[in-house]
């Protein structure tokens, strides 16, 4: 398993970009069994290659997202406010345990 999260924009523009990468091996064993039963419930193919924009707010962070799992591959783009409901619980689990 493997996911990037690509950080941009904001009002700081370049000083806030940042790369995170998950990758098998670097969670606990219970946190990457937590992980994986979360992924299990997100619609890959739904969300590949799309594109979810928040209303207004030329400032707002923008995250592109990428997850090769045994369940399948996903590549999306999302706003900080207009994270896809298929993949909230996954956020909010990364975004427990790392800085994004």
């Amino acid at each position: 398993m493997k996911i990037i999260v690509k950080r941009s924009g904001g009002f700081a523009g370049p000083l806030l970009n940042k790369t995170l990468e998950i990758r098998s091996g670097m969670l606990s064993p219970d946190d990457e069994k937590a992980l994986h039963a979360l992924l299990s419930a997100v619609p890959f193919a739904a969300l590949h290659d799309q594109r979810f924009h928040a209303r207004g707010g030329a400032d707002i962070m923008k995250y592109e997202v990428t997850i090769d799992a045994p369940q399948g591959v996903a590549a999306f783009f999302f706003d900080e406010s207009a994270v896809p409901e298929e993949f909230k619980p996954v956020w909010q689990f990364i975004s427990r345990h790392f800085q994004v």
